[in-house]
């Protein structure tokens, strides 16, 4: 990963150098519309947590989440411009914080300011008092945001929220791009390209663990994306609003916010997907998709043929898991290769976006393979790893020059076009805004699995016959498709379903099962030989 690169005033250097130390380098998002098709996939989940209320003056449970995502009773909290003798301070010391401190912008030299940068650093938890305008000291914010960055919490209140972002917004590294927060001031128009959060003055506006966001307080908390002359819809949900945080209780997940963020950014370019249906062929190349459960041994033959035999170079991607931070990476595709024999297997796994698009040494071994395989998981997992990355680039080109690649429930599905459940809360839901896109591996088609066992077969009829320019293709467990260039074979003991409502939305699929081949481009099953 590329040095972090940040401009300090010289004063401030040998203050603040051993703090980016401990931030590490850190992605530079764009906060710029054009710029999205370079960065703006690349949005990743927040380290700390943000509360952000209408008002100075928060409902009591709003000041309860506060001090649970600090860290509780123990944590210590800052709250700058102010102290634990008045406003919010005295309302934390009340519901039973035991150290609530009175913090003040770093002074411009001296001791002093090396006394408060200590100070700073203890920090678990900041509160905004009523802030001077944001840039009249790059350092103090620059510290704030650093709170949630090591986990901590940030909160602010009415016009110390939009202070807060607009000092984001003019830095390389925002916690919160592609966001506007209207507090306690009404919603006007969402901002095209952006994620607008509407928060009354009795409400918070609460984004925690990453990604999850919820609303607490009395009042209303509206999230909304503008939709676009071009047809792309707009997105509105109202979220329910909690009162009451009862002890031990982790705040609520009704949004995950980089979905909404990925949504509002689509929204800058091209409907998707494109109206006009695209032939469903691969140039070169293997594709092998299986729908989950158990992979035969037939697949995993068809597979270490496809290439080049036991002694090809194999890679196995298990990101579509969830692995926690200094977690061991083991990928279950990587055991059956090496029980088959193959003696060139290695795992391939980049923490995040940025490494992904990074990591040289992973995009060696990506250059190097002969296949890759994609275990299964979660969808908007392997997306947020990979999408507008090197690795995803990496691996069409893997196809390109003839080899294979494959993948099992999370990992077929993310090779069509049209991606599904990418609903980072649930897998049962079909589509998610902000994760419709897949690999593209296999160009206009939406692929899902588990499909029959689950019952997946009415809903995604429906998807079909609302993007009938798609062909959808339903791959059962223990069950794989087999695709080169334009014809796919079936393999496994259930079947295969192609969905194709072109025409006839009230067409019945087409189910094939093993040995029985369809033509993807006509559309239409392929006689034996």
């Amino acid at each position: 990963m590329p040095d972090l690169e940040i401009t300090l005033r010289p004063l401030d250097s040998f203050l603040l150098l051993p703090l980016l130390a401990l931030c590490g380098p850190r992605l530079v998002v764009a906060q710029d519309a054009a710029d999205f098709q370079r960065l703006g996939t690349w949005i990743q989940p927040i380290p700390g947590s943000l509360v952000l209320a209408g008002s100075q003056d928060p409902p009591d449970c709003v000041v309860d989440v506060l001090l649970e995502r600090a860290g509780g009773r123990t944590a210590v909290i800052g709250v700058l411009g102010g102290g634990k003798r008045k406003g919010l301070g005295k309302r934390l010391v009340e519901r039973g914080a035991l150290d609530v401190r009175g913090i003040a912008p770093l002074p411009a030299r001296g001791k002093a300011r090396d006394a408060a940068l200590l100070a700073w650093l203890e920090l678990d938890g900041v509160w905004l008092g009523e802030r001077a305008s944001p840039g009249d000291d790059p350092t103090t914010d620059a510290l704030v945001l650093e709170v949630a960055r090591r986990g901590g919490v940030v909160g602010a209140g009415g016009a110390a929220v939009e202070a807060l972002l607009a000092s984001d917004r003019a830095r390389e590294q925002p916690l919160l791009p592609f966001v506007v927060v209207r507090a306690g001031s009404g919603a006007g128009d969402p901002v095209p390209g952006a994620v607008q959060f509407a928060v009354d003055e009795d409400a918070a506006l609460i984004v925690h663990t990453g990604r999850r966001v919820c609303g607490y307080g009395t009042g209303g908390v509206v999230a909304s994306v503008a939709g676009t002359d071009s047809g792309w819809r707009a997105l509105r949900q109202e979220l329910e609003v909690i009162d009451v945080l009862d002890p031990g209780d982790r705040p609520s997940y009704a949004l995950d916010l980089l979905a909404w963020m990925r949504a509002a950014q689509d929204r800058v370019g091209p409907v998707f997907p494109a109206a006009e249906p695209v032939p469903v062929e691969i140039s070169r190349g293997t594709l092998v998709l299986q729908g989950g459960g158990g992979v035969s041994d037939a697949t995993w033959e068809a597979f270490v043929a496809a290439a080049g035999g036991k002694d090809a170079r194999f890679a196995c991607v298990p990101s579509a898991n969830d692995f926690e931070p200094g977690e061991d990476v083991r990928s279950y595709s990587a055991g059956q290769l090496r029980e088959r024999g193959c003696s060139h297997v290695t795992v391939c796994h980049a923490p995040g976006a940025a490494s992904a698009h990074a990591d040289a040494r992973l995009h060696e071994l990506l250059q190097a393979a002969d296949a890759v395989w994609i275990d299964g998981g979660r969808t908007f997992r392997f997306m947020d790893h990979y999408q507008g990355t090197t690795v995803a680039a990496l691996l069409a080109e893997v196809l390109r020059r003839g080899g294979v690649v494959g993948g099992s429930s999370a990992g077929c599905q993310v090779l069509g076009e049209f991606l599904v459940r990418g609903d980072p809360r649930s897998n049962r839901v079909l589509v998610q805004p902000g994760y419709t896109r897949g690999l593209g591996l296999l160009p206009g088609v939406v692929l899902d699995a588990h499909f029959l066992q689950r019952e997946r077969d009415t809903e995604f009829r429906e998807l079909v016959a609302n993007h009938p320019q798609l062909l959808g293709i339903g791959v059962d467990e223990n069950t794989a498709l087999v695709v080169e260039g334009r014809v796919a074979r079936v393999l496994g003991e259930n079947r295969v379903s192609f969905v194709d409502l072109r025409e006839n939305r009230d067409g019945e699929p087409v189910r094939l099962r093993s040995g029985e081949s369809y033509d993807l481009k006509e559309r239409g099953v392929k006689d034996a030989p």
